[in-house]
């Protein structure tokens, strides 16, 4: 009995030592690659330095940036690579959808995996409600498409926005893999953001996911040891907490919310 413990530890130690995120290590331009860098999608900030040049070396990643700067379209093209749905989901989603499946960064920039995953979880706010019905869908009926009861409260119909995103990333921020995740503040008051970030340091703990975020909050970027990209004018790079421009910009607002109301509104 002490032998097949032994065994048993042994043999997950291996596991963990052969599959140890960060599994995606870097996105390069492709060798003889000749990407239109006026058109979508090289035209975006986080291109601007007419270069592809992104390390992943953190268990979590986060990306910072203005709307359209590309961290979406990033995310995207990783999806598309591990053979997510466009829409959302695993590559075990497959539901009608208006998104192409072939990306158009994927002819055009490689990416170094170590070892390649093709299971966890891609998350889009914009797309969370098509995602959700579908999971609802899913979760009503067997493997034989027979209906399956199943108690209301467990639909991710039913409930608020918010509610359907705090159970989803309950049900489905769980195991090996990589989780891609666009937005997720979309639905989340701020109690259930902190709710998120003790999901998603259980997974960093598990020591087998590697999670890329892309996010506007403030608070999700406080996630401890996680790597920080910000992307400006100039392009994508790394950066502290206390410099990127969402921190700053909330600080001011929540240090003096008159003045920043009447710098922002400007004076009556």
């Amino acid at each position: 009995m002490k032998h097949v413990r032994w065994r048993r530890a042994w043999e997950s130690e291996r596991r963990r030592a052969v599959f140890s995120p960060p599994f995606l290590r870097n996105i390069t331009l492709r060798e003889g690659a000749a990407p239109d860098w006026d058109s979508f999608p090289f035209n975006a900030r986080i291109f601007a330095g007419r270069k592809v040049d992104i390390a992943f070396t953190h268990q979590t990643t986060i990306l910072v940036g203005e709307n359209a700067t590309g961290k979406s379209t990033l995310l995207e093209a990783i999806a598309a690579n591990c053979g997510f749905s466009p829409e959302g989901g695993t590559q075990n989603h497959h539901y009608e959808t208006d998104e192409p499946r072939h990306h158009p960064l994927a002819d055009q920039v490689r990416f170094a995996w170590k070892p390649k995953v093709q299971f966890g979880l891609f998350l889009r706010a914009e797309t969370f409600f098509n995602l959700s019905r579908y999971l609802d869908d899913v979760d009503e009926t067997d493997r034989f498409g027979n209906p399956r009861p199943l108690p209301v409260d467990m639909l991710y119909h039913g409930h608020s926005h918010g509610q359907a995103f705090h159970r989803l990333f309950q049900a489905r921020l769980k195991g090996p893999g990589i989780y891609l995740l666009d937005e997720p503040e979309a639905a989340l008051s701020p109690t259930r953001l902190l709710e998120l970030l003790v999901l998603l340091g259980n997974l960093r703990h598990d020591g087998m996911a590697q999670v890329i975020l892309a996010t506007h909050s403030p608070i999700l970027m406080a996630f401890p040891g996680a790597a920080l990209w910000e992307i400006t004018s100039s392009g994508i790079r790394q950066a502290e907490y206390d410099d990127l421009e969402h921190v700053r910009t909330l600080r001011r607002v929540l240090n003096d919310p008159d003045a920043a109301m009447a710098a922002a509104l400007g004076a009556e």
